[in-house]
């Protein structure tokens, strides 16, 4: 029997989004949608109600691809294929400028019917409960609570998280990387142990315990954006991506490193000097260590525009394609470049 091929990825992520699996989260429809969509859609002109379910969109071969990547099975009366959820299409006059969903859940801790607004790219601009019934809906229901998700794009909240201690990605490169991992021969999984904000001092610090968790082929090492935002030096960094290519080494797997992709908002470009300085001094690292590198910069940046979601730091799923291509060509490199 072949072995699962298993790939670890050290990378520094948006938010981690748990979600227990052990109740059913079906559709929801808004209650009253020419008010709700006015309130929430400002300036918009009118909607349309489109219902949407895995057995109309691809059958049972789309319904394998969702578990597959949810690391889950569909289960439950509501949790099926052919159950429908409802999408509003937002408009201003012809133009489409939004989306409008919402999940019903029941669980331990009461009802929840919560609706996100979103832009055509998938960022968040609103979020509204149209029903709690927690103990704790009052601090939910608080304007602070709500503005902590504006701006976020929806691969903010990825992994879904199916164990604990590791998840995977309901998006973004790894179902991609997985999907030509099978060149090497077993069964591939592309497991994310990212975290949000990470420092490369704190991705050290926690390295030790993530190799003991799980048997792996290689690890996938995208850490250091962060460290310009708090201050850290430049030698400091390039020590701890040292570190954890020495110890994931030491605990038999290969360590493939990466350089740090653009941020192109405004204000973050020139402060985070990534093409100058932190990009450079990646490559070397990887030549002194004979290790793979995913040059993830190289590649996308001639056609960063079209590859890039509108939050100017999250890929769009073109660019996720790229980025999984990239890693998969350093994989199959011997040694260092």
């Amino acid at each position: 029997m072949k072995q699962p091929f298993n790939i670890w990825m050290m990378t520094c992520v948006g938010l981690l989004f748990s979600v227990s699996t052990g109740w059913a989260a079906v559709g929801c429809d808004l209650n009253d949608p020419d008010r709700d969509v006015a309130r929430l859609f400002p300036g918009s002109s009118g909607y349309k109600t489109v219902y949407v379910s895995i057995d109309k969109k691809g059958g049972e071969p789309l319904l394998k691809e969702i578990e597959a990547r949810l690391g889950d099975k569909f289960q439950g009366l509501f949790e099926t294929a052919d159950v429908p959820y409802t999408i509003y299409e937002i408009y201003r006059d012809v133009e489409k400028i939004g989306y409008i969903h919402g999940v019903n859940q029941k669980g331990q801790f009461g009802g929840i019917q919560v609706f996100l607004t979103l832009d055509l790219s998938g960022v968040v601009k609103n979020l509204y409960f149209q029903k709690l019934t927690s103990k704790a809906a009052t601090a939910l229901r608080s304007p602070e609570f709500g503005r902590q998700f504006e701006g976020l794009s929806l691969t903010d909240f990825y992994p879904y998280i199916t164990d604990p201690g590791y998840g995977r990605r309901v998006g973004g490169y790894e179902p991609d990387l997985e999907a030509l991992i099978p060149a090497f021969g077993g069964y591939p999984m592309v497991l994310n142990f990212g975290l949000a904000s990470e420092t490369t001092a704190h991705g050290v610090n926690r390295l030790s315990s993530v190799l003991a968790s799980v048997t792996a082929h290689s690890i996938l090492i995208l850490e250091g954006t962060n460290d310009i935002w708090e201050g850290i030096s430049l030698e400091t960094t390039l020590f701890n991506l040292n570190q954890m290519i020495e110890k994931s080494r030491s605990s038999g797997l290969r360590p493939i490193i990466a350089t740090l992709t653009p941020d192109e908002r405004d204000g973050v470009k020139d402060l985070k000097q990534i093409p100058e300085t932190y990009n450079p001094a990646i490559r070397q690292l990887a030549r002194d260590q004979k290790i793979p590198l995913a040059d993830l910069y190289a590649a996308v940046i001639d056609n960063w525009a079209n590859l890039v979601s509108e939050d100017g730091l999250h890929p769009n799923a073109e660019g996720y394609q790229t980025i999984a291509q990239k890693w998969f060509m350093a994989m199959l490199q011997r040694r260092g470049p």
